[in-house]
């Protein structure tokens, strides 16, 4: 085989690897750190993001009174919302579209190197788990001004 066979091999190969579809990782579950239990403070959203060229894999919890907890190995550290960042959050995920969505818009091309997202609220009582992939083609904007709201607060 001549050294330019090898070379069209090699960059076959590579071009191959590169459009194969990304496994959905396995949910796990994330680790926190100890804290201090404040009653009548109930879970509000937990938000699971990972994937993306870095492999991350983060985890939020966003309690009823701004409390954020974090896990993961992305930038991403406990603290506590202010007012105006959680009423932005809860207005964007008490909408009547947000209640309307589907449990999942992961569309079958999984390719490449984007963030799946999966969002659990907890709304009067009521749990919500919905799923979605960075671009997803049929992804409502109900969802994508959730996820937005959910990354300004966090940053």
């Amino acid at each position: 085989m001549s050294v330019l066979q090898k070379w069209i091999y090699l960059l076959a190969l590579i071009g191959l690897a590169a459009c194969a579809p990304v496994t959905t990782p396995s949910p796990t579950t994330p680790t926190f750190p100890p804290t201090q239990t404040i009653p009548g403070d109930t879970l509000f959203i937990r938000y699971h993001r990972s994937g993306g060229i870095a492999g991350m894999d983060d985890t939020w919890l966003i309690y009823a009174s701004g409390r954020v907890e974090h896990s993961g190995r992305g930038s991403g550290h406990p603290l506590q919302l202010s007012a105006s960042q959680l009423a932005s959050l809860t207005a964007a995920a008490q909408s009547p579209e947000v209640a309307a969505l589907q449990d999942s818009y992961v569309p079958a091309d999984t390719c490449c190197d984007r963030f799946l997202h999966e969002i659990t609220l907890t709304l009067g009582g009521q749990t919500k788990t919905v799923r979605t992939l960075d671009a997803a083609p049929d992804e409502p904007p109900a969802l994508t001004n959730l996820l937005n709201v959910l990354n300004a607060v966090l940053q």
